[in-house]
């Protein structure tokens, strides 16, 4: 006898077989999705990083930024007080030293110091006096208080 081919048709697996087939296959394919989740999880967190790094550079470099202007500000505030107390020095007498130098930069920088020799502390307190008095200038709104009296009351008005 040669057999030649054999067909075979309408055969059956056991339920219990086609069981463990259909659970390996689903196991298979739940590994696959466990695996497809971890691997967008880890860019989603990769990525979070990168945006809270950038933000975090940000921040710094807009606190950086706040923290040299408020430097700059404070330093022409220094500055035009330097020069209004040389000012107010000179207007009261004083002998003001001009020098100069270049910087870093190549630019020419002057520089005035106030000579205090022969001077009084009283007559150097008064360049502060005079200073303050023009801040106050400066502050004050021009309008004088509105008092109604009988003119047996004096009234003292203090300026500094």
């Amino acid at each position: 006898i040669v057999l030649s081919a054999v067909y075979l048709t309408n055969f059956d697996f056991s339920d219990a077989f086609e069981a463990a087939v259909e659970a390996k296959m689903i196991a298979e394919q739940e590994k696959l999705k466990a695996e497809t989740e971890k691997q967008i999880a880890i860019i989603k967190a990769e990525q979070d990083l990168e945006i809270s790094k950038i933000n975090a550079e940000k921040a710094i470099a807009v606190a950086q930024g706040e923290a040299r202007a408020v430097v700059l500000a404070a330093t022409a505030q220094a500055d035009a007080l330097k020069i209004q107390t040389v000012e107010v020095a000179r207007m009261l007498g004083f002998d003001i030293i001009e020098t100069s130098y270049v910087d870093d930069e190549g630019n020419t920088v002057l520089v005035y110091n106030i000579d205090f020799s022969s001077k009084t502390a009283e007559d150097i307190a008064l360049i502060s006096k005079y200073v303050e008095y023009i801040a106050y200038l400066e502050t004050w709104n021009g309008v004088l208080p509105q008092v109604i009296t009988d003119g047996s009351v004096s009234i003292f008005i203090p300026i500094p």
